[in-house]
């Protein structure tokens, strides 16, 4: 785990709570009592279990391996449960099949020789992973930014050594080719978002040629930077021209990215692979370094762990969940699903999804290898009457994630959901976003986002985009660093902060971009905030334009409008806190308006770039330049916090030090909570009372401290009477006062 975790137990004083426990073991049995003397085999049969009994029941399972052969659902009925290792223990549930490296010997002649690279023949080796127990070898699926539902959709086996997924062979190993002249383009088919489209194109690099072609497929960028598409891939040697798929209404263009895969003969570096689904022998190049007691990992299962529908109060925590094509975790129409200190790798799909929940969240976990999303929410809250969620994701670590699917899958998605947080993660390494939303009245806040839009362009590392009525999102105190653009053909470029297309009222507040190529692009949107951030070495500047009101021949509101005509922004909860978007559409929406650009900083860092309308019609001041690294804390080691002696203050004597140590994954205690039902616990410490006076919001102070004698409060009265400005005397001779 990367988030900083430790465990403690709490006392019964600290207020543990009772539980039935049931347990389940690698070596227990289905037939057994579930007891801790005789565990259950399976999470299944545990869960079964539980749901007999009454009150909060919590699942205790042992540290080991869990095989699943079918998906875990929860409903109603089980809610009040908690499914977690043992303390102090790692159980791993997992839909992949181990293969023993020393099960791999030398290749065959008979592959060795058809590959292109003469110098991988000798290092290529080999096994049927059907001998291995692996009954289900899976198939390669379409997919990417827009592919067809009806048909082979989906995420693709994987092989995985030390939990990261190797290459399934390709070419070029690590560049993409590029489409030459394009013979069709798709245009043919009046298409969008449904059926897959043929587009055929020549290629000047033709060593595709030596190829058998048995089941190549490509992922190309036919039109923008940011929508990927992978599919099969033909060849029609009469024209010799390639022939790939695509759903868009972009159509293709000559220039663009793309490369082949699932190609045998181009198995030339380590840690690529290839599987003979005719066979099942796999053939593998190994990783530098591999040892005959070393093991792989081959996942083709393509069921979700577990599915929860009508729940509520149901967490999970500190297991890992590793190995299948499906999803991890779902979550619909449920209340407290809670996802704590757990860790996830070589998920397919979606790794936790919660759609239309409440008070849900991942916390203190860590997100790594995975094909697509990380955490998906959406619908949570309601949106018509703008009631919060609560939903989160907090203190968690997403690292290589759109493995598979490369674009619109980021590391955390929020889409129409109210009051969600996402609050100190670490997001990083991957070919696109890192967050996307499009929400209401929600906080983006200390996170630590770097080495994403890796492969993509026009797109940033928090994207939103074509809402107007999405407003109320703060994006503060996070840390944008090491963006760099990649080399593209599109004039296309990649930004930390992205408002695209019209989006309207995002505060961006207090934020630190250091080595960003670009800062940030707003889309022409109105009433949005950028201030109080601080812009170090980077290459571009944030760029405010007009696309709507200069361009209206080209860019279309159409979306805007729709979805605001989804709300009821007149009326209302909506009217009362959104005043600004009841006559939007009688004060031309296509205008930037009510933007707000004050008080920001620049240290080797271009100026902002505005379109005139923004200033005309905005605020644009106190954006200063400092030229000196002393001004922060220390600047040799990033640490971007502004020293005491800063210019800026005296600058812009009420900017707000941005609180640097804050952003990021902060160090975690894991508590045991839970007690087992029938356990005699000590009784807790007798709570010491404290009785307090206040007399005109002043404590009295006391020379005797009051008390109770006799369940009767007895408090001495000369330093209440003096606290109300009397004199107080004693008559020793009549005893009295």
């Amino acid at each position: 785990m990367t988030a900083c975790t430790t465990f403690a137990a709490v006392s019964a004083a600290d207020g543990k709570i009772p539980a039935t426990f049931i347990y389940v073991a690698t070596n227990g049995s289905d037939a057994a009592n579930g007891s801790a003397d005789a565990p259950f085999a399976t999470l299944k049969k545990a869960v079964e279990a539980a749901r007999a009994i009454e009150g909060t029941v919590v699942i205790n399972m042992y540290g080991g391996t869990y095989q699943m052969t079918e998906t875990v659902n929860l409903t109603k009925e089980d809610s009040n449960l908690v499914i977690r290792s043992m303390p102090g223990e790692q159980a791993t549930v997992t839909g992949g099949t181990v293969l023993p490296y020393s099960a791999f010997k030398k290749a065959d002649a008979a592959f060795t020789d058809t590959l292109t690279n003469a110098a991988a023949k000798d290092k290529i080796v080999s096994a049927n992973i059907k001998d291995l127990g692996v009954t289900d070898l899976g198939s390669i699926k379409i997919n990417g930014f827009i592919s067809d539902k009806t048909q082979n959709y989906g995420y693709a086996p994987t092989l995985t050594y030390n939990e990261k997924a190797l290459t399934i062979a390709r070419y070029p190993n690590d560049d993409y080719l590029y489409t030459d002249s394009i013979l069709r383009d798709g245009s043919d088919k009046n298409m969008f978002f449904d059926t897959l489209v043929q587009v055929e194109f020549k290629v000047t690099d033709k060593r595709y040629k030596k190829w058998a072609n048995k089941d190549t497929w490509i992922t190309a960028y036919f039109v923008h930077d940011w929508a990927d598409c992978t599919a099969p891939a033909e060849f029609n040697e009469e024209s010799d021209t390639v022939i790939g798929y695509t759903n868009t209404n972009y159509y293709a263009k000559p220039d663009r990215r793309f490369y082949f895969f699932n190609v045998p003969e181009e198995i030339d570096v380590p840690g690529e692979w290839y599987l003979d689904r005719d066979t099942g022998v796999l053939y593998l190049y190994p990783v530098d370094g591999m040892k005959a007691d070393d093991t792989l990992i081959y996942n083709s299962y393509s069921n979700d762990f577990v599915d929860i529908n009508g729940a509520e109060n149901i967490s999970f925590e500190n297991i890992k969940f590793s190995g299948t094509c499906a999803k991890a975790i779902y979550a619909e129409n449920s209340d407290n699903i809670v996802i704590n200190n757990c860790e996830f790798t070589g998920i397919g799909d979606k790794v936790v999804s919660f759609i239309s929940c409440m008070n849900s969240g991942v916390e203190n976990s860590y997100i790594h290898d995975i094909g697509s999303w990380g955490v998906y929410m959406t619908k949570c809250g309601d949106k018509q009457k703008l009631v919060p969620s609560n939903c989160f994701v907090k203190n968690t670590e997403i690292a290589t994630f759109s493995q598979y699917r490369k674009t619109y899958c980021p590391a955390i998605q929020v889409l129409d959901d109210v009051g969600t947080t996402i609050a100190n993660c670490k997001l990083h390494d991957a070919p696109h976003f890192a967050i996307r939303f499009e929400e209401n009245d929600s906080v983006i806040e200390y996170n630590d986002i770097y080495d994403v839009c890796q492969d993509t362009a026009d797109t940033g590392a928090i994207y939103t985009g074509r809402r107007w009525e999405t407003w109320g999102t703060e994006v503060r105190y996070n840390y944008f660093h090491d963006l760099e653009m990649i080399s593209t053909t599109t004039g296309m470029e990649m930004q930390a902060v992205y408002l695209d297309d019209m989006s309207s009222q995002t505060n961006v507040h207090g934020n630190v971009f250091y080595k960003v190529d670009s800062v940030a692009l707003m889309g022409g949107g109105r009433n949005n905030v950028f201030t109080n951030n601080i812009m170090i070495d980077c290459k571009k500047p944030l760029v405010f334009d007009a696309r709507a009101a200069k361009n209206s021949g080209f860019f279309s509101t159409n979306t805007n409008r729709a979805e605001l005509a989804k709300v009821p922004y007149k009326e209302g909860i909506w009217a009362e806190k959104y005043p600004e978007l009841v006559n939007i559409l009688e004060d031309e929406p296509e205008i930037p308006k009510y933007n707000t650009l004050t008080n920001n900083v620049y240290y080797n860092t271009p100026e902002f770039q505005l379109d005139e309308l923004v200033t005309k019609y905005g605020t644009v001041e106190n954006n200063i330049k400092i030229t000196k690294t002393s001004n922060f804390v220390d600047y040799r080691n990033k640490n971007f916090a502004l020293a005491e002696d800063s210019e800026v203050f005296t600058l812009i004597p009420d900017f707000e030090n941005i609180p640097f140590d804050k952003i990021g994954l902060q160090e975690y205690t894991y508590v045991d909570k839970y007690v087992e039902n029938g356990t005699e616990l000590p009784a807790p410490e007798p709570v010491k009372e404290e009785i307090k006076v206040i007399v005109n919001d002043e404590p009295v102070v006391f020379d005797v401290a009051p008390t109770i004698i006799n369940d009767r409060t007895m408090v001495p009265l000369r330093a209440i009477f003096e606290a109300l400005g009397a004199d107080v005397d004693w008559d020793d001779a009549t005893k009295t006062i």
